[in-house]
């Protein structure tokens, strides 16, 4: 009796092994499949395109194109340098943090948590992970865009013995069991998806127009005639109008020209620079970063620097964990947050134009100050950066 309650254990477990092994394949085929679907969408674009200067004027797009251009700002700086390095590897392009000071400290920072290995440094494997892959605050949002660049990262483990759950693998369950189960089902109910608007912008179905430094503005006669007379393009002969599909892999080309470049689409698009490109889009921009005070006493840091007198210049800095936390905790705040803390005339490309559309088409977007998502926020950092709140989940 015991050796056959023994097979039956054994048995049990097999078949319990063998059905977690089941539903993780298909989990990986729906994963793949729903990665091939955003691959194989495209985005129509009519495009204005100056045949002298091999430039574009503008395009004029549905809320589609615009939505995604608008959810930039929502992405964390960890998952802009992760999504930038990853289109580079497979199409085998220089590294983004070549052509751009800005996003070459994202890269050294970001390399310094991956290269960081060392048990005695983090408080859990799981601080790790929450760095390289940080949480997308606007992701609920971001999972209705009809061309998403960044694929959901939320999953929830459940605990089988409490029900408790996480959105981290791997961790134990304040009961003490493994926190690995799934969840049968969650649906998307109280998410508030309206057919009649957009993600971002109010309209569903509305055309805008896109110039080339990614201004953005509701398309008419009107503003279509005065957009031409701003950019001075009055010679209506070296004009040609042109429709071009534009996909995923263009998306994140757009995302790393755009701060990197005064002129993304043309770069994007034609493959090229215009004849003006000798023309930096913003150079007051150094000199243009707001300088932020520290607004409590208790959210001070005290380091010792190192500095050159003869070069002027820092060369390192000692610090306690509280500093080197909060230099870390850079990776996880958004874009959108970043140009509300500096400012729209600190980026070198046209990140700037991109928020100043979001402020001027809907001034109470959330785009302009995301905040950072919830348990992925340093609580004493002094940038007044909100955190946004955990919503009510319920299993």
């Amino acid at each position: 009796m015991h050796f056959q309650n023994t097979v039956y254990i054994a048995v049990k477990k097999s078949l319990s092994l063998k059905k977690r092994e089941e539903e993780e394949f298909y989990k990986k085929l729906t994963a793949m499949a729903s990665e091939q679907q955003q691959e194989s969408k495209t985005i129509s674009l009519k495009i204005l395109v100056d045949k002298q200067s091999n430039k574009v004027v503008f395009v004029e797009t549905t809320n589609d194109f615009v939505d995604t251009l608008f959810s930039f700002l929502s992405l964390p700086l960890a998952t802009i340098f992760h999504l930038l390095a990853t289109n580079n590897i497979n199409n085998d392009q220089q590294q983004p943090s070549e052509s751009s000071p800005f996003l070459a400290n994202i890269n050294n920072l970001y390399q310094t948590v991956q290269n960081t290995t060392s048990n005695d440094v983090w408080n859990n494997p799981v601080c790790k992970e929450m760095l390289l892959h940080p949480m997308n605050p606007c992701e609920s949002q971001c999972m209705k865009l009809f061309l998403n660049v960044n694929e959901p990262s939320s999953k929830f483990y459940v605990c089988t013995s409490c029900y408790k759950f996480t959105t981290f693998q791997n961790l134990h369950c304040a009961c003490g069991k493994p926190i690995n189960g799934q969840p049968k089902n969650l649906d998307s109910k109280g998410q508030g998806n309206n057919s009649q608007n957009g993600v971002f912008v109010r309209e569903n179905g509305s055309m805008f127009l896109v110039s080339d430094d990614l201004k953005i503005v509701p398309s008419s006669s009107v503003t279509y005639l005065q957009l031409l007379m701003e950019l001075e393009h009055s010679d209506s002969t070296q004009l040609e109008e042109v429709t071009h599909n534009i996909g995923k892999q263009e998306i994140l080309n757009l995302l790393k020209y755009s701060l990197t470049s005064h002129e993304p689409l043309t770069n994007t698009i034609l493959k090229s620079s215009s004849k003006n490109k000798g023309n930096p889009h913003n150079p007051s921009a150094a000199a243009a970063v707001k300088v932020v005070p520290c607004s409590s006493k208790k959210s001070k840091m005290d380091v010792k620097v190192v500095q050159s007198k003869s070069q002027k210049k820092m060369i390192f800095t000692e610090a306690n964990g509280d500093f080197v936390d909060f230099i870390f905790s850079f990776l996880t705040i958004p874009l959108g947050s970043i140009v509300k803390l500096l400012g729209a005339n600190s980026f070198a490309g046209c990140v700037g134009n991109l928020y100043k559309s979001v402020e001027n088409l809907d001034p109470m977007s959330v785009l302009l100050n995301p905040g950072i998502a919830p348990q992925f926020g340093y609580p004493n950092q002094p940038l007044n950066i909100p955190h946004v709140e955990h919503p009510a989940y319920y299993y």
